[in-house]
């Protein structure tokens, strides 16, 4: 696949894209915080039709020169589904931030009839107490020099789980202005609200059993509120299709995804 760019909204977006002009359904992946959507490369080779992209602010999208709330980001993603999909059916995966933005762009407008199947996975949907900031800048300092010496993508999996689990004063020191406060913005949107709007759709819960940043307590309450199926990845964190899960999460996805 060849990284390609777009632009939404004033914004150069990076995206990647594989499919044959026979293909009725495309499986448009959403990543989470902090991450990009070479976070889902695994599962790139499941599917036969896929677009990724990077949100603005994310990965080889255009930086953020002011906050953004959840609303530009569903018209980001709105556009550029509409723009790259070609008429296809759309299966949503989304980790995370990235159901945070689909859930909005849903609750805009009526059912979509173009959306065949919506997968969720370690979407936060109840808000979690942020945590005290007297004594986390020396601590900070310090993590954050570990950090830079792992791999890539542990790095990703560290600086999206520390964001869904810290408030967002603590995260002031690790973003630019605009990230920080575009981030006060999204964990101040109350998700289970949101979460209604899967009603109308044909939904998966993918979640890990042991995700801390968006328990699986949550998920299993919505679930039952917008009639989803929930599939719990035993032994799974925040991030079930990376790691030592990833076979039994590939398994799941399989079993769920419309292939």
């Amino acid at each position: 696949m060849t990284e390609k760019e777009l632009i939404i909204g004033g914004c150069k977006v990076r995206y990647v894209e594989q499919c044959s002009d026979a293909s009725t359904v495309v499986y448009v992946f959403l990543h989470g915080w902090g991450s990009d959507y070479t976070i889902f490369k695994s599962l790139f080779g499941v599917v036969d039709c896929l677009l990724a992209f990077d949100f603005p602010g994310f990965g080889g999208s255009s930086p953020l020169r002011e906050p953004w709330t959840l609303a530009a980001y569903a018209a980001v993603l709105r556009e550029f589904v509409e723009k790259k999909a070609g008429g296809r059916k759309v299966v949503f995966v989304a980790h995370s931030f990235g159901g945070r933005v689909l859930l909005h762009m849903l609750s805009q407008q009526s059912t979509l009839d173009w959306i065949q199947r919506i997968i969720c996975m370690g979407v936060p949907f109840a808000r979690k107490q942020k945590a005290t900031s007297s004594f986390m800048a020396p601590i900070l300092g310090v993590a954050k020099v570990i950090v830079r010496l792992l791999p890539r993508s542990m790095r990703q999996r560290i600086r999206a789980w520390w964001c869904d689990f810290i408030g967002a004063e603590d995260y002031a020191v690790l973003e630019s202005v605009a990230m920080k406060k575009t981030f006060q913005h999204v964990i101040a949107t109350d998700m289970r609200y949101l979460a209604q709007s899967l009603r109308g759709y044909d939904t998966v819960f993918l979640w890990g059993a042991d995700d801390v940043a968006a328990p699986i307590a949550d998920a299993a309450v919505v679930a039952q509120e917008v009639g989803a199926t929930l599939h719990r990845i035993a032994g799974g964190d925040h991030f079930p299709f990376l790691g030592a899960t990833s076979e039994a999460f590939e398994t799941a996805f399989t079993q769920h995804a419309c292939l």
